[in-house]
């Protein structure tokens, strides 16, 4: 007879063997009854269990961390003007002077103008070479020359300082090492001002300030910069808040924001 809803139950065997495995049977069934609603589950054994990977917060400090990460990409080993003669500093993507832009961004200054301070004979201000190179490029400028450094740490980028005046014996094609004067600032008829640019795999700006080694990093720390990062505007925060040109002239004037102010030091020339 076929086991159906309604249907004659089969006989079943009276025997010892028989109810005792009968019993046996309800027991787990109860047991499987109790655990399904207490929602409860059999614990995997431990040595089954697969162990999450280990993240950096758990341990007191990362592994293998490497104490030079931040100076990795650090081309500047040595300041092109000495930190102790500059008043104040331009912010990357500044609105100061007029628009310095690589293509891929616009209407914004990307390099920085430095101040001297006001005390001081800007003329008598040393340039230096920032890195170890050749200089490619000695142009005149409406005040002063432009000069572009090739460094062999960096060969697909170029240093540029603006509005020099250059010492004797400086030309194209000389090497030139890092700390060397280059000559002097051009004087008090405009600011001194330095550019980064990138020329592989395609053309760009970066800031001059966000290149610096440890050492360099240290000189401008004492003047209150102690992150460099604050002389930079991201490209959201300038994008936030265009400005606006007329070919490469800036129409609304610079905000006080795009300046950052160093430390006062004693009047006395560095």
């Amino acid at each position: 007879m076929s086991d159906r809803i309604g249907g004659a139950a089969p006989a079943v065997a009276r025997g010892p063997s028989a109810v005792s495995a009968r019993l046996a049977g309800l027991a787990f069934l109860a047991l499987a009854s109790t655990l399904a609603a207490c929602g409860a589950r059999p614990e995997p054994r431990a040595e089954g269990r697969r162990s999450r990977p280990a993240l950096a917060s758990d341990a007191a400090e990362p592994i293998d961390a490497d104490p030079n990460a931040d100076f990795a990409n650090a081309l500047i080993t040595h300041s092109y003007i000495d930190p102790r003669a500059i008043a104040r500093i331009s912010r990357f993507r500044s609105g100061v002077g007029h628009d310095f832009s690589d293509g891929r961004e616009r209407c914004r200054s990307m390099k920085h103008y430095i101040e001297p301070r006001p005390e001081l004979d800007w003329a008598a201000i040393e340039i230096f070479a920032p890195a170890t190179g050749e200089l490619v490029e000695l142009a005149p400028e409406w005040a002063g020359a432009r000069l572009r450094l090739r460094p062999e740490s960096a060969p697909e980028r170029r240093i540029v300082i603006f509005h020099v005046r250059p010492e004797a014996g400086i030309a194209v094609g000389r090497r030139v090492l890092a700390g060397q004067r280059l000559g002097w600032h051009q004087g008090a008829e405009t600011l001194s001002d330095i550019a980064i640019e990138v020329l592989e795999p395609t053309y760009r700006l970066e800031s001059y300030f966000e290149l610096l080694d440890r050492s360099v990093r240290a000189e401008y720390a004492a003047r209150g910069i102690a992150d460099p990062g604050d002389l930079v505007r991201s490209r959201a925060q300038r994008d936030a808040q265009p400005l606006r040109c007329a070919g490469d002239r800036f129409l609304d004037p610079a905000d006080p924001s795009d300046w950052i102010a160093l430390r006062p030091i004693d009047a006395e020339a560095p």
